[in-house]
């Protein structure tokens, strides 16, 4: 009776201890080139938390990922490396939608956190990676979009803005090929591909942009943010042989 009652005990502890096992083996780090189940759970997590499209959820971590993953990052005052591993996967577990200074209809931008909420009928609609100006170049405070350009020349610098929101002066929410984790620019506030043309799509002539600090602080040099982007920029070079 007694050698009877032990066998189920005992497939039941092997079972917990499996069941225990799994998540952890599943956990691996996510980052650019991976796919699978795990990738596509990842950007529906990030959808739901605004950081993505619903659309987005393919299950291979392209760059759009990577840039939903760095704002999260931003957000969350965690190291932006654009992988989600440790830390980053347990914020993901636990974060709530990020929560806009104004309920008004308009734009958002977050310095530190190198984030652009988009908000709507109050609640935040998109939130979505930027970089802005290096050395704290762009303006804050409380401005408007005063001008829409689809094709915009800049004077001062000699390059084509794609998708140009211009907001005070000569700064403008803009497409551009290259947005790392940090603040890069001469001020303006760059936007992946994908993003500026969802940015342009909501912005019109008269919206609020409210170009702010936060008292979320990542510790972190600007250096190993660079030596990073140098390691991405390879990932995206192998990715395209």
């Amino acid at each position: 009776m007694g050698s009877r009652m032990r066998h189920p005990t005992l497939i039941a502890a092997v079972v917990i201890g499996m069941l225990a096992v799994a998540p952890a083996a599943s956990a691996r780090p996510l980052e650019l080139g991976s796919s699978g189940v795990d990738v596509r759970h990842l950007q529906q997590r990030l959808a739901e938390l605004s950081f993505l499209p619903d659309s987005a959820a393919s299950g291979q971590f392209d760059q759009r990922t990577w840039h939903a993953v760095v704002a999260f990052q931003g957000w969350q005052g965690i190291p932006p490396d654009g992988v989600a591993a440790g830390n980053t996967r347990r914020m993901l577990r636990r974060a709530t939608l990020p929560q806009p200074s104004s309920r008004d209809d308009g734009f958002e931008i977050h310095l530190r956190a190198q984030v652009l909420l988009i908000v709507r009928n109050g609640t935040t609609r998109r939130a979505i990676h930027v970089s802005t100006g290096s050395g704290d170049r762009t303006p804050h405070g409380h401005f408007s979009v005063y001008s829409k350009q689809v094709m915009s020349w800049s004077k001062p610098f000699k390059t084509w803005l794609p998708l140009a929101q211009y907001f005070v002066g000569g700064i403008a929410m803009h497409q551009y090929f290259s947005v790392p984790a940090y603040a890069a620019s001469h001020g303006c506030v760059r936007l992946p591909a994908d993003e500026a043309n969802v940015v342009w799509s909501k912005g019109e002539v008269g919206d609020r942009v409210w170009v702010t600090t936060d008292n979320r602080i990542v510790n972190i040099s600007v250096r190993q943010l660079k030596r990073r982007a140098k390691v991405r920029a390879h990932v995206l070079r192998v990715m395209s042989l």
